[in-house]
C-alpha cells in the first residue's frame, strides 16, 4: 500500500468519523431546536386565539347583535357589523394559520382535529354563513374555503339554513339538536377528506378514549390515504355526507 493510499484512507476515516459525530451529536440537537420552534409557534397561536376570545368579549354586544338582532343601544348596525367581521376575520386567521401549520407538522393531527369544534362553532351562526361568500371567502386559501363552503352546504342539507346559534328563533328543539348533530359528524368527515387526515373524521367516536398517545396518532396519519378524494361540488359534498 503507498503513502498515497494511506493518506486517501485517512481521509475517507476523517470524513466518516467527521459525519457520525455530526449525527451522533448534531442531529439530536437539530431535532430539539425543531421541537422548540414548533412548541414556540404553536405557543404563539393559542395566544393569538386568547386575543381573538378577548376581542369576542369586548365587543360582546355586537355579538349578541349578529346572534339576535336586538339592538337596545340603537348604535350603528354598520358599525356592529365592522365589529363582527373583524372577530370572524381574526377565526378565519387563525384556522387557516392551524391548517399551515397542520401541513406542515408543527400541530399534531389530534391537536387540529380538536380546532374543527371551533370552526364548526362559527358555522352554527347564520350571520357568518350569510356573509361567508361575499365578505369573507376569497381572503383565505382554497383549503378553507372548502372547508366552509362544504360546511355550509351541509347546514343546507341538513335543513338548518335558517338555524341560529343562541336564538330563540329555533323550533322543535329535538329535532334541531338532531339535524345538529348529524350536520357535525359530516362536517367532521368533510374536513377530513380537505385536509386529508383520517383523524379528524374519526375524531367524535374517538373523543371518549385517550388521543395522547403519539403512536395512535401516528396510525391515524398514516391511513389519510384512505380517505375519499375531496369534493369541489358542493352538492355533492351534501349528498356524501
Amino acid at each position: 500500500m503507498t503513502d498515497g493510499s494511506i493518506a486517501v484512507i485517512g481521509i475517507l476515516l476523517g470524513l466518516v468519523s467527521g459525519i457520525v459525530g455530526y449525527l451522533l451529536v448534531s442531529r439530536p440537537a437539530a431535532m430539539r431546536a425543531l421541537r422548540v420552534e414548533r412548541s414556540q409557534a404553536y405557543l404563539q397561536l393559542e395566544i393569538a386565539s386568547i386575543d381573538t376570545f378577548r376581542f369576542r368579549a369586548e365587543y360582546a354586544y355586537a355579538i349578541q347583535w349578529s346572534l339576535t338582532g336586538s339592538n337596545p343601544k340603537r348604535l350603528n348596525t354598520g358599525m356592529l357589523a365592522e365589529q363582527v367581521d373583524q372577530y370572524y376575520f381574526q377565526c378565519l386567521n387563525l384556522f387557516e394559520v392551524a391548517s399551515r401549520f397542520r401541513k406542515a407538522k408543527i400541530i399534531a393531527p389530534e391537536i387540529y382535529a380538536s380546532w374543527v369544534a371551533w370552526f364548526f362553532e362559527a358555522l352554527e351562526v347564520r350571520y357568518f354563513r350569510e356573509n361567508w361568500q361575499d365578505n369573507y371567502h376569497d381572503n383565505y386559501t382554497r383549503e378553507l374555503q372548502r372547508i366552509f363552503d362544504g360546511g355550509i352546504a351541509l347546514f343546507e342539507h341538513y335543513g338548518l339554513r335558517n338555524y341560529n346559534s343562541g336564538s330563540e328563533e329555533n323550533d322543535h328543539p329535538d329535532d334541531i339538536k338532531e339535524k345538529l348533530q348529524a350536520a357535525r359528524d359530516a362536517f367532521y368527515r368533510h374536513v377530513a377528506w380537505v385536509v386529508p387526515c383520517a383523524m379528524i373524521g374519526e375524531w367524535l367516536a374517538q373523543s371518549d378514549q385517550s388521543s395522547s398517545d403519539d403512536r395512535l396518532a401516528h396510525r391515524f396519519y398514516r391511513r389519510r390515504h384512505k380517505l375519499s378524494s375531496p369534493q369541489t361540488d358542493i352538492d355533492m359534498i351534501a349528498d356524501k355526507a
